[in-house]
């Protein structure tokens, strides 16, 4: 459920990257706003993907603290009569909710299959194969090892802070009572911001203050997984055993001291399969800031696609998916290694 909802959160960025490039929306919105230089719209267009993200966090706090599961004496998990009713809830509201998102949009099926869609996917196949690579494989070899540096430098910035501000978020340390509420809330809202806002915007917020080049990427791409993997670590400390911290508060250490003997270790392994999740998708996030001559494979794409060849685009998207591959092995390598 909960990662369900994480998804769904990442939906909701994803159709506001799509609006960017003409599917409408908040995206198409933002996109208008930016070109015109109307920078108060632009914030406004922002604010509603906060509140929008918002809600989706809301709503999966709400499902998850709804139904606990009950321990057992033995250590089992029970399925109480709240999870049931929790789960049948959540899909009471999303079966109407794929109706009515059909229903707002206008979707007709037949767009799928009509002599124009036929048309341009024949156009389109015939132009994209066979791939090729008109800088070459020295050039496209260059440009992935840039890809993946950026990312490297992306995941530096975004799992030390990620890391740091979770267990603020989780409560694992920090100050107690009303206080600590809220920081936790605090905490939380830099979280949601960082994440609401997708990755194109964060770099061309970066490119104002940055020389064009590397860095704007590399930052732009922090901030955005920095959001994204403090919810999710947040929430991994979240599910810990409480048990191991309890017993060193009532043996006289404090607050940070069980968590650094107790909570963290006990959630090590999930930081850091987490850090290489968010990792092999940073490989692929690298593309979306390739706008603001971030370098790598996502600038050679930009590049590509602004002048229609098709077939190389097709190349470049090969090699993508090579490097998508070699850090996926290089992920599941290492996590196994932890195992």
């Amino acid at each position: 459920v909960s990662y369900g909802f994480y998804r769904f959160e990442c939906a909701i960025r994803s159709a506001a990257i799509l609006g960017i490039v003409g599917a409408g929306g908040l995206g198409f919105q933002l996109s208008l706003s930016f070109t015109s230089l109307r920078y108060g719209e632009v914030w406004t267009a922002l604010w509603a993907l906060v509140l929008l993200n918002g809600a989706a966090d809301a709503w999966s706090g709400w499902v998850r603290h709804r139904s606990p599961a009950v321990l057992a004496a033995d250590g089992a998990s029970l399925r109480t009569g709240r999870q049931r009713s929790g789960a049948f809830a959540t899909g009471v509201v999303l079966v109407p909710g794929v109706a009515l998102s059909w229903w707002w949009l206008g979707l007709s099926p037949a767009g799928l299959w009509s002599d124009r869609s036929r048309d341009q996917a024949s156009y389109l196949l015939g132009e994209l194969l066979p791939p090729s690579l008109r800088s070459g494989w020295a050039t496209i070899l260059d440009q992935a090892l840039d890809t993946v540096v950026l990312s490297v430098l992306a995941m530096a910035i975004a799992f030390l802070g990620a890391s740091a501000v979770a267990l603020l978020a989780s409560g694992a340390v920090g100050p107690g009572g009303r206080t600590g509420t809220l920081v936790r809330g605090a905490t939380r809202g830099v979280l949601l911001l960082a994440r609401a806002i997708p990755p194109p915007v964060w770099a061309i917020v970066a490119l104002f203050v940055l020389f064009p080049g590397p860095w704007p990427g590399a930052v732009a791409l922090g901030i955005y997984n920095l959001g994204v993997l403090g919810r999710l670590l947040a929430e991994a400390l979240e599910g810990t055993d409480p048990g191991p911290a309890l017993a060193l508060r009532a043996a006289g250490a404090s607050k940070l001291e069980a968590a650094a003997y107790a909570t963290v270790p006990t959630a090590l392994d999930r930081f850091v399969s987490l850090g290489l999740y968010r990792w092999e998708v940073a490989i692929r996030e690298t593309v979306v800031v390739g706008v603001v001559g971030a370098g790598g494979l996502g600038r050679a794409l930009d590049q590509e696609l602004s002048s229609f060849a098709w077939s190389n685009v097709a190349g470049i998207l090969l090699a993508l998916v090579a490097v998508t591959f070699l850090v996926d092995a290089t992920s599941t390598a290492l996590r196994r290694r932890r195992t």
